[in-house]
């Protein structure tokens, strides 16, 4: 049992096989995920989470992976947990050509009380 405010962290690597896929390739042995989990004194919830890839992957012949890392937060929306935003970045490599890229993703649950 956890202290009402407490926040815990977790990282976990070497994770099984098939546990994180990108494009249907396995990422698994070459990514980390770290939970933050947090109780506000309704029971603990993951608070954040992120998924980075800790070393550069072969994606394709011609595709390399150099980086990978996604973030998600979440926060009590009427009382349950849920995603308020996420965030890709990637940096690959094409044919030699090297590309980076950024998704982001914003969650509005406009009829409901969100605390974050």
């Amino acid at each position: 049992m956890s202290e009402e405010g407490a926040i815990t962290v977790y990282t976990l690597s070497g994770l099984p096989k098939n546990s994180i896929s990108l494009a249907d390739k396995d990422i698994s042995r070459h990514t980390s995920i770290t939970l933050t989990v947090r109780d506000d004194g309704n029971g603990p919830y993951v608070s954040h989470y992120t998924e980075k890839l800790e070393k550069p992957v072969r994606m394709k012949m011609v595709a390399k992976l150099n980086a990978y890392e996604k973030d998600v937060r979440f926060g009590l929306v009427e009382g349950q947990p849920r995603p308020l935003s996420e965030e890709l970045r990637f940096a690959i490599s094409v044919f030699g050509s090297d590309q980076n890229m950024r998704f982001d993703v914003h969650y509005d649950y406009p009829t409901c009380d969100v605390d974050a």
